[in-house]
């Protein structure tokens, strides 16, 4: 896996994007705080529960990026992934944060479509259904 920057190149086993689109069509984006610890993890039960979200509302995974919020601080890395956001294609982002720089500089220029966290859903079954309402309204 490479990277444009190699401020964003934390460590092989910690990254900062996991980025798995093969086209912009049908492409979908997730920000969220410890994306890169879950993104993948077969044992983990939130990437599960991802995934069943991703099945339900018939998107591939493979189509999908996540970007961990956790690991964007810096002016310069915030400024890489909008524009790796903007090259994708796609115009709304999925955020499991409700705040952050981050988030504040992507609600400039695309839309920032709000879901429960992933732990909050495994917890909650009102969490998960806003989840689940949240795509179909979107």
């Amino acid at each position: 896996m490479s990277y444009k920057n190699p401020e964003l190149q934390m460590a092989e086993e910690n990254p900062i994007e996991v980025n798995l689109v093969n086209s912009s069509e049908n492409s979908i984006v997730f920000v969220g705080t410890g994306l890169a610890d879950i993104w993948q993890i077969e044992d983990s039960a939130e990437w599960q529960l991802l995934e069943n979200i991703l099945q339900t509302f018939q998107i591939d995974s493979t189509n999908a990026s996540c970007f961990d919020s956790n690991l964007i601080q810096t002016d310069e890395a915030i400024q890489l992934t909008i524009d790796e956001i903007i090259e994708q294609g796609t115009e709304t982002v999925y955020s499991f944060d409700e705040e952050g720089r981050l988030i504040e500089e992507l609600q400039e220029g695309l839309v920032v479509v709000f879901l429960p966290t992933l732990s909050e859903q495994i917890n909650d079954w009102q969490a998960k259904k806003t989840c689940y309402t949240t795509f179909v309204d979107v």
